[in-house]
């Protein structure tokens, strides 16, 4: 039951491991899986447990934490997206609607679920009719919302109806309330002061932009004194700042009337007492967590930053702002209507890693983080940015890729990183040959990850020998890009590799000649790179290969990796 075609209208009922009680619906959601109307019940016990008949106890009926009382069931007509399992779907739009009222009733109690905190679940179309009992975990019972009034259930129906999604910030400022009811002070403080600091990092570029205040303007605001380089962007002016030094910004720029340097300077202690946790592992006492947890919430609510925002179409300004114009329709290349793509510029230290140093690309559901150096031509940068989104696509285990066997005698971090990178270089691999069959040049753009990718070895004072658990997934990274690079691509790699790192050379045109024998219109030839390049080395049976195509793993005592 993992898979559903078509636009099929889904009849699915699930009990919910806490009580959720709305009233009226449906509430109709849209979200990127599909569709769904949802209508909620509350099913009252009708035999309690027996451990409320003991003659002392503390059971909160108001709250009814543990479901004592009641629990809810959740009514939903369904209508998937193609190739989507309507539960998948039911959960996307159930969370959206949790998430909202998480935020609107401050319900902090709330949690977004997964399948397995779903039970009794059935699910009905014109073709069939499927029970589940549970899927695993039906414990861990949360708070019911409740108290809901009429304009709370009017501004929920309004945020649905508009897709409005509750930002980040917000939700982990009120999970750090959650830690806090539980007796989770370290925890509590922690996530309260990430909640400051998403918030500020990712609202900080919006109120420049509005005000029409340039990034090097903003710099100079932040810093106190003018950039040495111009930023890229207002976004690489939020990740490289002090979290106090963009709240006197952000009060500055929203004119909320307070002293900016004040209410920078109330933040001290909270960011001294997440230090004192993090760094040297000390624990809190109830009053300083509170302490904490109620000047985070001050100064979020002199800054009236929003908690909610509907979805708005994909953004590249910053990219037209850093180049001067957009090469490719990004939209339409990165599979995104909605969302953000942003240039900052690369930090490392020196010497920099050459695998990172010249491009990375971060995505966060529609939200695309590009970090490139001075320099970089723009159509180079398009095609990394759209060849790196493909292959990230190929994640999710649909596609043939290297897992660990999970062992007590291995050091599994490193299993984990040389089966991760390994993978996703033959990922990059296969998707620029699949992007070079329709029609984009990718030449140029591979000469210079080569071409990047030596110089900054030559600024390392040591190599990586055979030896070493990194070797493997280093040079088959470097080989993703040598397939798609020009014959004089390669020769410069040779010659400039030559003097101290030959045997990463050697590898990598090795590997290079593996990744070559791909095709691009059949994804199971991932298969056979991966298993051609683990012959290559010593991991025996702590990695395989797994093939969901052919719903085998490779490398195993029954299957060989021939």
């Amino acid at each position: 039951m993992e898979k559903y075609s078509g636009q099929v209208l889904y009849k699915v009922t699930a009990s919910l491991p806490y009580p959720l009680r709305l009233a009226g619906g449906p509430y109709k959601i849209v979200g990127h899986l599909g569709e769904a109307e949802l209508s909620f019940e509350t099913i009252r016990q009708t035999t309690y447990d027996k451990r409320l008949l003991i003659e002392s106890g503390d059971f909160d009926f108001k709250i009814d934490r543990h479901g004592w009382a009641s629990y809810s069931r959740v009514l939903g007509n369904i209508t998937p997206n193609r190739s989507v399992h309507p539960i998948s779907t039911l959960l996307e739009c159930l969370n959206q609607l949790i998430r909202n009222l998480r935020d609107m009733a401050s319900c902090y109690w709330l949690h977004d679920l997964e399948k397995v905190d779903l039970f009794q679940v059935s699910v009905e179309s014109e073709r069939e009719r499927t029970e589940i009992g549970s899927w695993g975990r039906t414990g861990g019972i949360t708070l019911p919302c409740t108290g809901v009034t009429a304009e709370t259930e009017k501004g929920l129906r309004h945020r649905l109806m508009s897709r409005e999604q509750v930002l980040e910030w917000r939700l982990l400022q009120l999970d750090a309330e959650d830690a806090f009811d539980l007796g989770r002070y370290e925890e509590a403080v922690l996530l309260g002061w990430g909640a400051l600091e998403a918030a500020c990092r990712s609202e900080t570029p919006r109120l420049p932009r509005a005000a029409g205040i340039s990034a090097a303007e903003l710099a100079r605001r932040v810093a106190g004194k003018a950039p040495k380089k111009p930023p890229f962007s207002p976004e690489e002016v939020a990740e490289y700042s002090y979290v106090r030094d963009l709240v006197r910004v952000c009060c500055e720029l929203a004119g909320t009337g307070y002293d900016p340097g004040s209410l920078a300077e109330s933040a001290r202690n909270a960011q001294r007492l997440r230090n004192v946790v993090t760094h040297r592992g000390v624990r809190l006492s109830r009053t300083q967590a509170r302490r904490a947890l109620d000047t985070i919430g001050f100064v979020l609510n002199v800054l009236r930053l929003p908690t909610s925002r509907p979805p708005e179409p994909f953004d590249c300004q910053s990219w037209a702002e850093h180049f001067g114009k957009a090469s490719v329709d990004f939209p339409q290349l990165l599979g995104a209507n909605e969302g953000h793509l942003v240039v900052i510029r690369s930090r490392h230290e020196n010497p920099p890693d050459p695998l990172t140093y010249w491009f990375q690309l971060e995505r966060a559901d529609n939200s695309f983080l590009v970090r490139i150096p001075d320099g970089i031509d723009e159509q180079v940068a398009a095609v990394l940015v759209v060849v790196t989104n493909d292959s990230y696509r190929y994640g999710g285990g649909y596609f043939p890729h290297l897992v660990v066997n999970p062992s007590p005698f291995l050091i599994s971090g490193l299993l984990d990183e040389a089966a991760r990178t390994t993978t996703e270089a033959v990922h990059w691999a296969h998707a620029g040959m699949v992007r070079a069959q329709a029609g984009m040049s990718i030449q140029h753009a591979c000469d210079y990850a080569v071409d990047s990718i030596w110089k900054g070895f030559t600024r390392l004072g040591h190599t990586i020998d055979s030896d070493d658990a990194r070797f493997i997934p280093l040079c088959t990274r470097i080989a993703s890009y040598l397939v798609h690079a020009s014959a004089e691509a390669f020769q410069r790699f040779r010659q400039g590799m030559a003097r101290s790192h030959c045997q990463i050379s050697d590898e990598a045109a090795q590997v290079k000649d593996i990744l070559t024998m791909m095709d691009p219109s059949e994804s199971h030839s991932m298969c056979d790179a991966l298993r051609a390049i683990h012959r290559r080395t010593t991991w025996l049976d702590s990695i395989v290969v797994r093939c969901p195509l052919e719903r085998a793993e490779y490398g195993t005592g029954k299957r060989t990796l021939q």
